[in-house]
């Protein structure tokens, strides 16, 4: 990864992980000075289903409407979402805070009594 700049803003440090929706970055955020975790999400809007999405509505004001619903949720077991938006190529992404040291969900449930998990 050759430090990709995201909107003039999220410069790309390094791949945590993907999956089906896309990618998730640990990026910088020249604007706070923070490493966020950012997911660029690369599956196209209209193979996504979106609560919030009705009629004839634009695919695009669909996610942002999703992405502003998820960044208005707080609580202490939720990442927060702290930014959202579109990159030049119109693929859209969002930011969330950055969990050091993180467990892996998968590694962290096996060997545990279903009623655990």
């Amino acid at each position: 990864m050759d430090n990709e700049t995201i909107n003039n803003r999220y410069i790309l440090k390094s791949i945590l992980g993907t999956g089906g929706m896309g990618a998730v970055y640990r990026a910088y955020d020249r604007l706070t000075g923070e490493e966020v975790a950012l997911k660029q999400v690369t599956t196209p809007p209209v193979r996504l289903g979106f609560a919030s999405r009705g009629g004839d509505e634009n695919l695009h004001l669909s996610l942002a409407q999703e992405f502003k619903t998820l960044s208005s949720l707080r609580h202490p077991h939720i990442v927060s979402v702290r930014d959202y938006g579109f990159d030049e190529q119109r693929q859209p992404f969002f930011t969330m805070d950055l969990l050091k040291d993180a467990d892996n969900i998968i590694e962290t449930g096996q060997g545990q009594p279903l009623e655990a998990q």
